[in-house]
């Protein structure tokens, strides 16, 4: 497969995610699903997914302000209160 098929073959799949989330998702799952999608596959070398710098960072950032990292991990800060009976 050439190069030009593989991203092609890439978009068709994130497009399908895309189509099938927006049936059953809210708008921040939505976001979530493709974002961590895309992460996963910026992790992959042979794989161009066509998501500009300044894009992938406002992905980040959305985690970021939701409180989780993009591994999915929650990010705490300060600490914790424990509540006791």
């Amino acid at each position: 497969m050439m190069e030009k098929d593989l991203i092609q073959e890439r978009n068709a799949q994130i497009q399908a995610l895309a189509d099938q989330l927006v049936r059953t998702k809210t708008v921040f799952d939505l976001a979530t699903e493709l974002a961590t999608y895309m992460i996963k596959e910026r992790e992959r070398p042979i794989s161009k997914i066509p998501v500009t710098e300044s894009e992938y960072q406002q992905i980040i950032n959305l985690f970021r302000v939701k409180g989780v990292r993009p591994d999915g991990t929650a990010e705490t800060r300060g600490r914790r209160r424990i509540d006791s009976d």
